[in-house]
């Protein structure tokens, strides 16, 4: 059948039909039975809508996420955290949404409401980033925070007041006796070289940030790497009373 013909069978424009077969538009469950249907392969409609479904949950884009403001992504995150007994995370560019300032948090999430033109609610937004903080003193959970030294002294990730208030309360967290945070030092040569962050919510799922979409990954043999690389690069971070010089050094040099 050519697309035309394809259209005609299904009672739709041609352009949609094009626009699913190259990727423009996702169809939905009802797109999927028509189409099955008509190109005489109804037994296919379920695999088809599984594989829709996998897809979608593997790749959520940001434009989709946000477009009704920034505090229901945060409002997700809470949930995950609350779920979750053990959370890993690598993150070489910035400081993690739960170790950060409220002043941090208000640039980071301001800057990605301007990339993808979301709804202005980041005081919302940002009282929930902060309310997400309370799970980090929960005894029953364990949480595993490594962060590239980089991270620290990177002037672009937020201004000078900002970033020193927020390595002021990093400095802080390090004590906290659930919280483990470790700093790769600058020069070291990682075992495994991750360019993105990622969040491992315990051997369920990896969550990785792009800048146009969320992966999330859930096969085992995926979040079997992601592990490897995160003890990996746990291994050669420091901790404690090094891990504050660090810190203190990068709050010296603003």
């Amino acid at each position: 059948m050519t697309g035309r013909e394809l259209a005609a069978a299904c009672g739709w424009l041609p352009s949609k039909v094009s626009k699913i077969e190259n990727g423009k538009q996702t169809p939905s469950p009802a797109d999927i039975r028509i189409w099955a249907e008509a190109t005489g392969h109804p037994g296919a409609e379920a695999a088809l809508r599984a594989e829709l479904a996998m897809l979608e949950s593997f790749f959520r884009d940001w434009r989709r996420q946000l477009k009704a403001g920034m505090r229901f992504r945060q409002a997700e995150s809470l949930g995950l955290e609350a779920d979750t007994r053990h959370l890993r995370v690598w993150e070489p560019n910035y400081i993690p949404g739960l170790l950060q300032t409220a002043e941090y948090a208000r640039f980071r999430l301001a800057q990605g409401a301007q990339l993808h033109n979301a709804p202005d609610d980041i005081d919302a937004a940002v009282a929930i980033r902060m309310s997400r903080q309370q799970v980090l003193q929960l005894p029953t959970k364990r949480f595993d925070f490594v962060i590239a030294e980089g991270a620290l002294r990177d002037g672009n990730a937020a201004p000078p007041d900002v970033m020193a208030g927020q390595l002021d309360r990093l400095m802080v967290t390090t004590t906290h006796a659930a919280v483990n945070i470790g700093v790769v030092p600058a020069g070291t040569i990682w075992p495994f070289h991750a360019d993105n962050g990622f969040w491992m919510y315990d051997d369920d799922a990896v969550i990785i940030e792009t800048l146009t979409a969320e992966l999330r990954l859930t096969h085992a043999d995926e979040i079997a790497v992601y592990s490897r690389v995160h003890a990996a690069l746990a291994e050669v971070a420091v901790y404690g009373t090094a891990a504050r010089v660090r810190i203190a050094a990068a709050l010296s040099a603003l």
